[in-house]
């Protein structure tokens, strides 16, 4: 029988549980001067594929699209779902992209890993976002 394979797909959040998040002049969250985590979701994500690693010997690739220290949240997802693989999908091109850009982003990377795809995990909604469109 052929292994399982799970893609997560993980987002880098704003960490608002430590109440110093900084604003720019005209109101946007300052990404540069604020910590940055696993989303809360993602996270959820992550502990549903390792429950299926850990049950049916899944092979799981994590993955995200964001700057490069979006790999924050590929490494602390790794570390709550023992993932095999990790995807980061970034560059400077990506920069401002609406959901529609990141959805077919991710669907593409996730298009292109080692073997098909028979699951993929994602949080329901982003702590910054809202709009629960791409995970």
């Amino acid at each position: 029988m052929e292994s399982l394979n799970l893609a997560v797909i993980v987002k880098l959040e704003p960490d608002f549980s430590e109440g110093n998040v900084s604003y720019k002049p005209d109101g946007t969250l300052n990404r540069n001067e604020t910590k940055s985590t696993l989303g809360p979701h993602s996270g959820i994500a992550a502990k549903a594929a390792f429950y299926a690693k850990v049950r049916y010997g899944a092979k799981i690739s994590v993955c995200s699209m964001g700057p490069p220290w979006a790999d924050i949240a590929l490494q602390q997802a790794q570390q709550t779902c023992d993932a095999d693989v990790l995807h980061l999908y970034s560059d400077r091109i990506f920069a401002g992209a609406d959901t529609l850009a990141t959805a077919e982003t991710l669907k593409t990377g996730i298009e292109k890993m080692q073997g098909k795809m028979d699951i993929v995990f994602s949080g329901h909604r982003a702590s910054d976002g809202e709009t629960g469109q791409t995970g």
